[in-house]
């Protein structure tokens, strides 16, 4: 993958990726307890994409050196410890709470938390499905697979802002748009796991999750999953029976198997919300404008990151 070089040094160069207050409140709070549990920490981590990648990121580096590259978020946690992942959930509540320049008229984290959330939960439901014994693997790759849309928007700002609102109807032009200004997000994300260490099927079924269909009919088990669940997981209701047929002719689902998985991915996110106490709107009805209960989580983020900083 080829970038140009300007920009690419502009990549290299991210220290932060958003995370929802919701989320980052309920972390510092679990690494917080006398008590708390690592499982309960990285039960928490592992529902948000930027944290998870964070902590490998960090669980995989050379300061701790693991022989073996570290892929899920319970090992990843008891590795690195509580106070660390406490310190990328400060980190994380810092940035969130008073970078102002970040413009989120058009590219809705909640929204991204749900599809990314979703797209984990189905990958881990279709794995067990068919058998394939890695469904931790396969989560964390749904969780992942968009996080390059992440990168382009932390990094150029309003020009990501301005394709976004350009194209929110016109999927494959806003993909061709992407490429312009630097790359696809596919290829961003794909890119980073690489240089993160990950394992090349996770970094491939990133990579392939918006081919033709009918290039990933005899592709790897995991690209498969990942193909499959982003299908599924798409919010725009135009874009069901095209999903449905994609999940016939990779894996033969029929109608019936694939509204089982949709029912039950729907109420795994739902309960997860509710867990992180992240107010419940069906996706089509997120809205462009925070609620007065987001408004509260970030109110409450600051304070928090104020009460760190004064400790």
């Amino acid at each position: 993958m080829q970038f140009e070089k300007s920009k690419l040094d502009q990549i290299t160069t991210l220290k932060n990726l958003p995370t929802l207050p919701h989320i980052l409140l309920k972390l510092m709070e679990a690494c917080n307890k006398e008590r708390g549990s690592l499982k309960e920490v990285s039960s928490i981590a592992e529902k948000d994409p930027s944290i998870s990648v964070q902590i490998l990121k960090l669980t995989n580096s050379g300061y701790y050196g693991p022989s073996n590259k570290v892929e899920n978020i319970e090992k990843a946690v008891t590795l690195v410890g509580t106070n660390a992942v406490r310190n990328i959930a400060i980190c994380g509540s810092a940035y969130e709470a008073f970078n102002k320049d970040k413009n989120d008229k058009f590219f809705n984290l909640k929204l991204f938390w749900w599809h990314s959330l979703k797209c984990a939960v189905l990958a881990r439901l279709i794995s067990k499905k068919i058998r394939y014994n890695q469904s931790d693997e396969a989560y964390l790759a749904g969780l992942m697979h968009d996080i390059g849309k992440l990168v382009l928007w932390i990094n150029f700002p309003e020009p990501y802002e301005s394709l976004l609102e350009m194209y929110s109807e016109h999927e494959d032009a806003l993909l061709g748009a992407e490429k312009n200004l630097v790359a696809n997000h596919y290829e961003i994300g794909a890119w980073l796991l690489r240089r993160w260490c990950f394992k090349p099927f996770m970094s491939d079924s990133v990579f392939y999750h918006h081919e033709p269909y009918s290039r990933i009919t005899n592709a790897l088990p995991l690209v498969q999953i990942v193909y499959v669940a982003n299908a599924l997981a798409q919010v725009k209701i135009q874009k069901k029976q095209k999903a449905f047929e994609t999940a016939r002719e990779i894996f033969q689902f029929n109608v019936t198997e694939v509204e089982d998985l949709l029912t039950v991915s729907d109420k795994e996110t739902q309960e997860v919300a509710r867990s992180l106490q992240i107010e419940f709107e069906p996706p089509e009805k997120v809205r462009n404008h925070p609620s007065k209960i987001d408004l509260k989580k970030k109110e409450e983020t600051i304070q928090e990151i104020k009460d760190v900083s004064l400790l």
